[in-house]
């Protein structure tokens, strides 16, 4: 399996689009409308005469699971291999975002709906498992520990918000270069989680501190982007003994879950005051993040 998922994800790129469509909402349904989208392939979307190419396409009839092993899953594989991965959920409010990302509240939520941050979660605390357990019945000279720690951030207008600490300022929350070259927020909360139900509680507690405010289109709209941060540290011990402290190598990944707030035009949502500056700055990041993706996916300007 590991062996597929690796020319996957090569043959596919550092980016791929998965395009989700939702079904019709009881308020469209009352309004009588109707589907206007063809998928006559299944990476294709035909909207009237324009067909539209993408890496998948998963029509309203799919559910959770199918979503989580056609695009998540390979990517699982390289975070528990070492490798850094994102997930971004991009599109209109409304559009079932939330509930894909699975960001809400999954205390109560029915396995066959739960979204895709806690079926990566369930996934990650059960390999650990199973190797603590391989490792008891059959020790070697080679031990791997691992280490979880989550962190999670919501972008409102200008500020970054630390979710799970709601007493530290805006101020005190200032994106830096890493000393390795990667991107961090310096001063942002990471908590230690040793299991799945643990890093669902920091998920939830945090959802319910977003910034969320009702339009025409979305009584429950996410006003701000949140970024949840699943954190794994594998420290490896190779010839370890009683006399030997061995030799240790650690590898730190991280796999973010990108909520991103609507798109949305002021018109139809109706938003006025606080509500309209929102989405004009929701719009305006959307729009910058869609210019950084579009220079990812360009062979032209790769470096």
């Amino acid at each position: 399996k590991v062996k597929k998922m690796e020319k996957l994800s090569k043959k596919d790129g550092r980016v791929r689009v998965a395009v989700r469509v939702r079904p019709l909402s009881r308020k469209e349904k009352d309004e009588d409308a109707k589907n206007c989208i063809r998928s006559p392939q299944k990476s294709q979307l035909v909207l009237k005469s324009h067909a539209f190419t993408y890496d998948y396409v998963f029509r309203e009839n799919i559910g959770q699971q199918k979503v989580f092993m056609t695009c998540v899953q390979s990517l699982l594989v390289k975070f528990m291999q070492g490798f850094h991965a994102t997930i971004l959920a991009y599109g209109q409010t409304g559009s079932g975002k939330t509930y894909t990302m699975g960001t809400a509240s999954s205390s109560n939520v029915a396995y066959d709906s739960l979204g895709i941050v806690p079926r990566v979660v369930e996934h990650v605390f059960s390999h650990i498992r199973i190797a603590h357990e391989q490792n008891t019945r059959m020790p070697s000279d080679e031990n791997i520990t691992y280490n979880v720690k989550v962190q999670f951030l919501e972008i409102y207008n200008d500020a970054i918000n630390d979710l799970l600490n709601q007493k530290k300022k805006s101020s005190e929350l200032i994106i830096r270069q890493t000393k390795k070259g990667g991107i961090g927020v310096q001063g942002a909360t990471e908590i230690h989680v040793k299991t799945g139900g643990e890093t669902l509680n920091c998920l939830e507690r945090g959802t319910k501190a977003r910034v969320t405010g009702s339009t025409a289109m979305n009584a429950t709209s996410s006003r701000s982007h949140a970024v949840f941060t699943m954190i794994l540290t594998q420290t490896k011990r190779v010839g370890a003994g009683s006399n030997k402290p061995g030799i240790e190598d650690t590898i730190v990944s991280k796999f973010h879950f990108v909520d991103l707030a609507g798109s949305e035009r002021i018109r139809r949502t109706g938003a006025v005051g606080d509500r309209m500056r929102e989405g004009i700055n929701i719009n305006k990041g959307l729009l910058a993040l869609g210019n950084v993706i579009s220079a990812l996916g360009d062979d032209k300007r790769k470096g």
